[in-house]
């Protein structure tokens, strides 16, 4: 039968595409999981398999150069038309731009530092911007606990979230880039697991899900004390990425005891009750995730992740179902589907096809003779070291790897 994806866009496809479908449901193939650590050995027959996979998709999520140069020119060309209105302030990226941790989708944070802003500055900067053509779909969040405007740029449809005066997120930025070296596994999780909650909208606090940061600090916590493995300066050459993939799933999915239990990352990490923690934090919350913020101790990250049971269950349901491939229930040995030759994290991992001609047409549109004058290369020195463009036209993202799947007339599930 054919894969279905439910509750997704009609026109998406699976991470590789070409997936010829999946055995019938059989209820043998499904049962509780045990353990992952204790299940090592279960893997031993398509856990390579999983890794490189794990590793194809990292490779094609992650930014490729002209896209690296493309945000900074969005990023510069907005910050002219800021520093008409506000010629004293400091315009810097923050966030993902700043960390280099940003999907094909991602948003461009940007931040205004100026303390002598005016009480209507939301308004006129949105003014500012309309006016000059840069942007559409201008919003002014005056309501969010850190008010922002939000727009489109009109080249090349970037959203972009323009902040005053919050240099809280560009401290948040450098300490990340600080944890990526302790952790080198942290840019590879983060990238596959912010896809994974991009996919469900599960990424976005104002609709209850889990912010970028939050998505962080839960990684670098289980890379910290949440397995039993030391993966402090392990590199994915000497790591299962499949495994280490099935563990975070695990452990957030199935094991962590939110109820009684907040998360830590100072120090080195721990889990703190939670009760005696919030009580510690300058805003009280009804969230089942308490985290505490390793640069602002009373802040609890978690705070607005009001629907975080879906991402919870999101991370079981992804376990379950990598796992079920694995395991038969009848002899509680694993035998993979020995006649099924196509993607594992297909069954998990769905790109859509929007996003996929999204990322095509940018290129192309970079490309073009008659692409808009101002999609310059320009990238300021301070920010990071000057590439060579007749290079980058030469970059391009790698393709998406298709498997030709196949499946034999009677599949050995014994």
């Amino acid at each position: 039968m054919a894969v279905e994806t439910v509750g997704r866009e009609k026109n998406s496809v699976p991470f590789v595409r070409n997936l010829g479908g999946v055995p019938k449901d059989d209820s043998s193939l499904i049962r509780p999981v045990k353990s992952v650590s204790e299940e090592a050995d279960v893997f031993s027959d398509s856990d390579t398999l999983l890794h490189e996979e794990f590793v194809d998709l990292y490779d094609w999520l992650k930014p490729w150069p002209l896209e690296r140069v493309l945000r900074f020119s969005v990023f510069n060309r907005i910050k002219k038309v800021l520093l008409r209105l506000w010629p004293d302030a400091k315009i810097r990226p923050f966030g993902s731009l700043h960390t280099g941790l940003f999907l094909p989708t991602s948003d461009i944070d940007v931040l205004v530092e100026d303390n002598t802003l005016p009480p209507d500055y939301l308004e006129r900067t949105a003014k500012e911007l309309r006016s000059s053509g840069m942007a559409e779909n201008i919003v002014v969040v005056d309501t969010a606990s850190v008010p922002i405007v939000k727009m489109v740029d009109a080249d090349t449809e970037i959203f972009l979230d323009i902040s005053f005066n919050t240099a809280q997120g560009l401290r948040a930025a450098d300490y990340i880039n600080e944890m990526r070296i302790s952790y080198p596994l942290l840019e590879p999780l983060v990238f596959i697991l912010k896809q994974f909650l991009v996919e469900r909208n599960l990424n976005q606090t104002f609709t209850g899900g889990l912010s970028s940061y939050g998505l962080v600090l839960l990684i670098i916590n289980f890379l910290q004390i949440g397995s039993s493995e030391d993966y402090r300066k392990k590199t994915m050459k000497e790591v299962n990425m499949g495994l280490v993939l099935l563990k975070f799933f695990q452990f957030y999915g199935q094991d962590f005891n939110y109820v009684k239990l907040a998360i830590r990352i100072s120090d080195g990490g721990s889990y703190p009750l939670r009760e005696e923690l919030r009580r510690q934090m300058s805003r009280v919350s009804g969230s089942l995730l308490c985290i505490e913020d390793p640069l602002q101790p009373e802040n609890d990250i978690g705070h607005s992740s009001h629907n975080f049971m879906c991402v919870r269950q999101a991370f079981e349901q992804a376990l379950w179902i990598l796992s079920s491939v694995f395991v038969c229930a009848s002899t509680g040995r694993c035998k993979w589907w020995s006649g099924y030759k196509g993607s594992l994290l297909a069954f998990v991992f769905v790109i859509s096809e929007k996003h996929i001609r999204y990322r095509e047409w940018l290129q192309g549109r970079l490309l073009a003779d008659n692409a808009p004058a101002r999609l310059s290369p320009l990238i300021p020195p301070e920010i990071t070291s000057p590439l060579n463009w007749s290079q980058l036209f030469a970059s391009a993202p790698p393709p998406i790897i298709r498997r030709q799947c196949s499946y034999s007339s009677a599949l050995d599930l014994s």
